[in-house]
């Protein structure tokens, strides 16, 4: 394997590799936690974390870090763009955990933890437009190594 490769991509599979961490705990806290509360056959948003860490988290970082090695795209723009995905994936997945937690909960016991209906959907809305905002920089900066490499060829 290429030397700059090596350098690039080691950041994303570190991330990859945390994500994927926060995705096999989410996983399990969900399965033992619904259990506790006995809905552990119902759906509820708290099941929805495990795969979306791992897909939007651990896989998000996979892709996007190969890219990057492949293609050579590095710097300061680049970096914001994955920072801000990163912020994004993370801060959705808590909202969605926050989420998950207060439906198992408000199921067996009414009253006892209710946050409210407005603020889950705004603060979800907020985040998953920083994902978008991360993952449409991404793509831009690839589209433009492509174009790049194109005129260089």
């Amino acid at each position: 394997m290429e030397q700059n490769f090596k350098r690039i991509f080691k950041f994303y599979l570190i991330a990859a590799f945390a994500f994927l961490i926060a995705g096999l705990v989410a996983g399990v806290f969900y399965r033992e936690f619904s259990k506790v509360f006995d809905m552990a056959h119902v759906y509820t948003p708290l099941g929805l974390v495990h795969p979306h860490l791992l897909a939007l988290g651990m896989g998000g970082m996979l892709l996007i870090g190969f890219m990057n090695a492949k293609l050579g795209v590095e710097g300061k723009l680049m970096k914001g763009f994955v920072i801000t995905y990163i912020v994004g994936v993370s801060a959705s997945f808590t909202m969605l955990l926050i989420r998950g937690i207060s439906d198992v909960m408000n199921a067996k016991t009414p009253d006892s933890f209710i946050l409210p209906e407005g603020m889950f959907a705004g603060i979800s809305g907020i985040f998953h437009a920083t994902l978008g905002v991360g993952l449409v920089g991404i793509f831009i900066l690839w589209l433009l190594a492509f174009k790049k490499d194109k005129t260089n060829a």
